[in-house]
């Protein structure tokens, strides 16, 4: 668990409204589905970009490295949206 918590607050403050989540720490949950994905994007996205930042030399969108999964995984939602 990333804040050694068993619970934490989820809390979105606007001028208009407020609004308060409990959030009980599931180990389940944070085994079966959180950790692998962390660690995927941590190694496929984060440290590639830590490690050789390409984004601040242009300010390129173009510029920002993708994993062939996201990228792929983004072009089937725009066929989606195509067909609709």
């Amino acid at each position: 668990c990333i804040a050694q918590r068993e619970i934490c607050y989820f809390i979105v403050y606007t001028s208009n409204w407020i609004h308060v989540e409990k959030i009980q720490y599931d180990n389940v949950f944070w085994e079966n589905k959180m950790v692998k994905a962390l660690q995927t994007f941590y190694w496929e996205c984060l440290l590639p970009e830590l490690i050789d930042p390409q984004f601040p030399k242009r300010m390129l969108k173009s510029d920002i490295r993708e994993p062939i999964r996201i990228k792929n995984f983004i072009k089937s939602n725009e066929q989606k949206k195509k067909k609709i």
